[in-house]
């Protein structure tokens, strides 16, 4: 199947219909009346992100809704007159309810009862250019001005493509847990390079670093004066810069984990352009446990899995305390000699998990380096430090020591996490909701967010 009639196939399951479009328009325009009635003259309301574009997917009818306030006002102010407006349209008696969110400002997430529909009430300051930013949310309608302006309707049929093709593939999306590619990227890439072909034929052939101008439409070489300064400045070898304020990266949150999956799903795409290769792997979280032991016996090593409860907070914030903490504990297990051969984390309803896969070993000893000879009290130091050890050697000019190790297994050690004064438990987990299992050990629950994280690890398209 060629990429074209694939396209035209992918986009009749993709697009939201009229009957679809009319609702969100209407429930939109419903919105927006009620904010009216509630809102000062002086605070302007706009329709922003993807259904102002016209660049949603089928099934994804969040709204966004600007309250754009003089940009004269004091930005506290400015939030808690937002949040009060926004809460003032909310109608319990018909089961809608509002719960307050936070970004770079705190904003309002309507939920309207059996809707499928909810917004999100966004105050901002009303800009005309990005000199006048006070912000990152003021920047919102601007992208909607310059996508609506520079995308015909072709390519915003082509961003639905480009961002269900990066959603099948767990690389749709800026958050923490993802830190793929955001909608307004999205659109920013079939803009530069003309169509979903066109970024395809663009990622298989990537070479990093990549900087891009995105408002000229121009590659910039990053052996050149601009191009390094660029690189330093945004400390990034991915840039594209967001043509409404060249000092914003848009692709800032990318990380290169998902930009090689792009390339790699690139390359697999121009291969053999189909359905199976679009839509992604498939897999069932049943029996996750049986599935975990199973990958467990066959390579002959030992899974150990912590599991926490943690704060009702932000999902970002827990997310990048998990990655700190699993980074921590792998050096120290490396440090010990248990170097982990993978490593996972997740989370979902309250619980975290991390996770490593370590080869079954014990350590019977462990030999230490300590200083040359000829650093005269640094050896006494280092001496005196090992009495118990079962022997002192040389190593050419290096005192060396055999020691006993500190932990014998990973079990030792990540048993005695409370206790070990080198690792702390991030701020969000609670420490005394903790439970170490290994293998067998492990409950469903928590194989399923092990076995979830393993699955969307795994590359399967080379």
């Amino acid at each position: 199947m060629g990429l074209e009639s694939l396209k035209a196939r992918i986009l009749r399951s993709i697009k939201p219909t009229d009957e679809e479009i009319r609702f969100a328009t209407y429930r939109a325009n419903e919105i927006i009346a009620r904010l009216k009635a509630a809102t000062p003259r002086n605070v302007e309301i706009v329709t922003a992100g993807s259904v102002a574009r016209g660049t949603q997917v089928r099934g994804s009818y969040d709204i966004d809704i600007f309250l754009l306030f003089p940009r004269s006002q004091d930005e506290r102010r400015m939030e808690a007159e937002g949040l009060a407006i926004a809460k003032k349209i909310v109608n319990k008696r018909r089961g809608e309810s509002f719960a307050i969110k936070y970004a770079e400002h705190p904003y309002v997430k309507v939920s309207f009862g059996d809707d499928k529909i909810s917004a999100d009430i966004v105050p901002a300051f009303k800009i005309k250019d990005a000199t006048e930013i006070g912000s990152a949310v003021d920047r919102t309608p601007l992208h909607n001005e310059f996508v609506n302006k520079n995308l015909n309707g072709r390519q915003k049929d082509d961003v639905r493509i480009l961002k269900a093709f990066l959603k099948n593939h767990e690389v749709y999306g800026a958050e923490a847990k993802v830190r793929g590619f955001s909608g307004y990227l999205c659109e920013l890439l079939i803009f530069n390079y003309g169509s979903f072909e066109g970024v395809i034929n663009a990622f298989s052939k990537m070479r990093l670093p990549l900087i891009v101008n995105v408002g000229n439409k121009l590659c910039i070489d990053p052996k050149s004066a601009e191009g390094v300064a660029l690189e330093k400045q945004f400390k990034s070898d991915f840039v594209f810069l967001d043509p409404t304020d060249i000092n914003r990266n848009v692709a800032a949150s990318v990380s290169q984990r998902s930009i090689a999956k792009l390339a790699l799903l690139s390359k697999s795409m121009l291969k053999k352009a189909d359905m199976k290769t679009f839509s992604g792997p498939k897999y069932s979280t049943t029996m996750s446990r049986d599935r975990i032991l199973a990958l467990q016996k066959a390579m002959n090593i030992d899974i150990y899995l912590l599991a926490f409860k943690s704060d009702d907070i932000a999902d970002d914030i827990v997310w990048e305390q998990l990655v700190k903490f699993r980074n921590r504990l792998g050096d120290l297990l490396a440090k010990n000699g248990f170097s982990p051969l993978q490593s996972f984390q997740n989370a979902g309803n309250g619980t975290c998990i991390v996770a490593f896969l370590i080869n079954k070993s014990e350590t019977g000893s462990v030999l230490l380096r300590g200083p040359s000879v000829f650093m005269g009290d640094a050896v006494n130091a280092f001496s005196g430090a090992h009495k118990a050890s079962f022997a002192l050697f040389l190593e050419n000019d290096r005192v060396v020591s055999l020691d006993k190790p500190r932990y014998s297994n990973a079990h030792e050690l990540l048993s005695g996490l409370k206790r070990n004064n080198n690792v702390t438990i991030p701020s969000h987990l609670k420490p005394a909701s903790s439970f170490l299992f290994v293998n067998s050990e492990i409950p469903e629950s928590y194989a399923k967010l092990l076995y979830e994280a393993f699955e969307s690890a795994r590359i399967r398209n080379l």
